[in-house]
């Protein structure tokens, strides 16, 4: 009778066996987009510039983080002026945050993007639940 230590280790020698003998099917990056319709070109457009929106993001978040140190660093000295520039650039990481958050969502939102779309594509019905 063999112990269950055993019967584990021969199912998964069989299972990387099996693996082993299925070759993976490469396929070229043109034969990729091969079938993809304007629908699916506007989301990977969307999705694109929504990737180098918050790409950019962290090295301004960076820029302005410095300028707030800077000026926090010298605030005995100008203490009027401070508050003014700390509110400034407070309100410029609101705005930042804001556009992180949109340009990360961008693939959820692509429900509030889908009637702009049907008014210059028609999209078969089944794209739109997946």
């Amino acid at each position: 009778m063999k112990s269950i230590d055993n019967m584990i280790m021969d199912k998964i020698q069989t299972k990387k066996a099996e693996a082993a003998g299925k070759k993976q099917q490469k396929v070229s990056l043109l034969k990729l987009f091969a079938f993809a319709d304007l629908y699916d070109y506007v989301l990977m457009g969307l999705g694109s510039v929504g990737a180098c929106i918050h790409g950019a993001s962290v090295p301004v978040f960076f820029i302005y983080f410095g300028k707030m140190i800077n000026i926090i660093g010298v605030a005995y000295l100008f203490p009027r002026q401070t508050s003014h520039r700390v509110a400034k650039y407070s309100l410029d990481f609101l705005y930042l945050s804001v556009a992180m958050l949109f340009s990360s969502w961008i693939g959820k939102l692509k429900l509030f993007f889908i009637p702009f779309l049907l008014l210059f594509y028609s999209v078969p019905s089944n794209k739109l639940l997946n």
